[in-house]
């Protein structure tokens, strides 16, 4: 590869959220679905590998060497994954999780497929795959917030919250339940479902 810093158009001496930004404002630029020339949509398509596999590389190095989660092999389906979640894509980002061979299922996996779970309110197959993430990375804050602020929303709730099936009945703890982990997960991932301000 390219040195990435050149593909994203930063500076090796970038802040990390410089280097966030930039890779947005690529991102949006170079988006397959922004072009309707088939012609034009497959050059974007090549430019956004591009720009995605820059952008994983630069977490990459700046984590040491560990990717926490990331490889060159699959971040950038990683980042793909992150994007759907964020626009609320989530069974496109779900089926490119499950396409993902398991040695390829590292700590970014684990987090991202917890996120998805969480909305579909599978909370405890969500918890299960978040503590596997903070074991394979333990120094990822990100990961560490998110399965902790799912555990302290679920404590005393019971079965209803163990299992998305355990009732059809709803009851006003589910509804809170589900709006405050939704919540944490919007917060976690750059949004924010309910605005204090």
């Amino acid at each position: 590869m390219t040195d990435p810093y050149k593909i994203l158009g930063v500076s090796p001496s970038a802040d990390d959220a410089e280097i966030k930004k930039k890779y947005y404002e690529l991102a949006k630029k170079y988006h397959p679905d922004n072009y309707t020339d088939p012609v034009m949509a497959e050059k974007a398509a090549e430019q956004m590998k591009l720009i995605n596999e820059a952008y994983a590389e630069i977490k990459k190095i700046r984590s040491g060497g560990s990717s926490g989660g990331y490889n060159t092999a699959n971040g950038s389906e990683l980042i793909k994954v992150r994007e759907y979640i964020n626009t609320g894509r989530f069974s496109e980002a779900d089926a490119i999780l499950d396409s993902m061979s398991p040695d390829d299922r590292a700590a970014e996996w684990n987090f991202l497929k917890g996120c998805i779970l969480i909305r579909y309110n599978r909370y405890y197959d969500a918890q299960k795959h978040l503590e596997l993430a903070c074991r394979m990375d333990p120094s990822n804050i990100e990961y560490r917030q998110t399965y902790e602020k799912l555990r302290s929303v679920g404590y005393g709730y019971g079965d209803t919250y163990r299992s998305a099936n355990a009732s059809d009945a709803v009851t006003c703890c589910d509804i809170c339940t589900r709006i405050l982990c939704i919540n944490a997960l919007c917060n976690c991932c750059g949004g924010d479902f309910i605005r204090c301000c």
